[in-house]
């Protein structure tokens, strides 16, 4: 994984500059009909502005579940970037504010217990509990947290909204 370095690694790599926080991003991934070399892709859970990403960006892929879109269903990925060519001026400048990211305050991992703004779990609908699970694993990432440590939290985050879905339909979901 491109975060873990021997202790070797990591001190070339401090000394010379190299180390940067990786670029990834979660959301929805489908096919692209119209082009075998790229994914579409929706950040989050919104079923809606779909882009094209050429796969030749993509370091790596993590599945991290399936998630509902309307009547049908969706594979939730994160996705790791290549490093963007340090020649090209436009890009490293884009890079560089994805990884700044939006001015928020670090992930609160109370979250996971309470889902939405403070109320109790079983007030709040499965879908939001979900988003909120998204929302708090692209802030690990955002403010430094491992791929690994990240999905774990997200995987612990989803088994309370789908407790919260089973006890809210009686067991039948």
């Amino acid at each position: 994984m491109p975060d873990v370095f021997t202790g070797q690694e990591f001190a070339k790599r401090l000394s010379t500059g190299q180390l940067k926080k990786s670029i990834v991003k979660v959301g929805m991934a489908k096919t692209n009909d119209d082009s075998p070399n790229t994914i579409l892709f929706a950040e989050g859970r919104m079923c809606a502005e779909w882009i094209s990403i050429p796969v030749s960006v993509i370091e790596q892929v993590t599945l991290l579940g399936n998630v509902t879109c309307r009547d049908h269903e969706h594979p939730l990925v994160a996705i790791r970037f290549k490093e963007p060519d340090p020649k090209n001026e436009t890009a490293r400048v884009f890079a560089e504010l994805v990884r700044r990211g939006p001015h928020t305050q670090p992930v609160q991992w109370s979250t996971v217990a309470r889902a939405d703004s403070g109320r109790p779990v079983h007030e709040v609908p499965v879908e939001t509990c979900i988003e909120q699970c998204v929302l708090d694993f692209q802030g690990c990432l955002h403010w430094g947290g491992h791929l690994d440590f990240c999905m774990y939290w997200f995987g612990k985050c989803l088994g309370v909204c789908a407790r919260k879905g089973r006890e809210s339909t009686g067991g039948m979901r």
